[in-house]
């Protein structure tokens, strides 16, 4: 009985190490990891509205928005996008809750020339993002108005 002790033992302690083993190359081994999110940055976006990509720049707009929802430049880009887009119900939408959230006079601006016309709202966007101390982002946003409404820029009074 005592030799079939100590090879009971061994035999055991062999099959939980087996079994430790077999866990550890398991659990080493699994592709369930959780994919990354998307990375949302500002540059991004804006690239793509440089790039006049309005659907893959809204895309990073939204993503930015929903990480720092306090972030005037990425709603002001967001309303512009949706202007290109022809939805400016979309960007009505969307500088309303901004404002709301953020009390920005700025966005309130954006808001009130978006509410009277598409021409009207890219013109006051481009208005706060100077407020906002963005003129070169202002003078692209200008340059890309111009390029989907034309001359209506220019009939607007003074």
């Amino acid at each position: 009985m005592a030799k079939g002790l100590p090879r009971r033992l061994i035999a055991f302690t062999g099959a939980i190490l087996l079994a430790a083993i077999i866990t550890a190359t398991i659990l080493l081994n699994n592709d369930t990891a959780q994919p990354e999110a998307p990375a949302f940055s500002l540059e991004t976006a804006e690239g793509f509205l440089l790039a006049l990509d309005f659907n893959q720049a809204h895309g990073q707009f939204a993503g930015v928005i929903a990480n720092e929802p306090e972030n005037i430049r990425a709603y002001l880009g967001a309303a512009e996008v949706y202007l290109h887009l022809g939805r400016r119900m979309d960007a009505i939408a969307l500088l309303r809750g901004a404002f709301q959230a953020t009390g920005s006079p700025s966005l309130a601006h954006a808001l009130a020339g978006v509410e009277l016309s598409p021409v009207q709202g890219f013109v006051a966007i481009v208005e706060a993002m100077q407020y906002e101390g963005l003129a070169a982002k202002a003078r692209g946003a200008l340059r890309r108005a111009h390029n989907t409404v034309g001359d209506a820029l220019l009939a607007l009074p003074p």
